[in-house]
């Protein structure tokens, strides 16, 4: 990684509100592409509401997102 890469990790639970197995690694990088933000708690932040608006608000595990800037060493 590079300075100015962003890191994103999410939990299972996270992955599970994107429906489909086929479907949730695609449909987590379509979310980040859609992003205007590089700050990485906006980031988080997006990413967690839209898998609550997906659960409707009853996710049936842990809902985990860390979002890391990479800077200089």
């Amino acid at each position: 990684m590079e300075e100015g890469d962003i890191l994103v990790m999410v939990s299972d639970g996270m992955l599970e509100a994107h429906g489909e197995i086929e479907e949730k690694g695609r449909r987590v990088v379509k979310a980040l592409q859609r992003l205007e933000s590089a700050h990485p708690q906006e980031i988080a932040n997006r990413i967690l509401k839209q898998a609550c608006a997906l659960l409707e608000g009853r996710p049936r595990d842990d809902l985990t997102v860390v979002v890391a800037l990479i800077g200089e060493g």
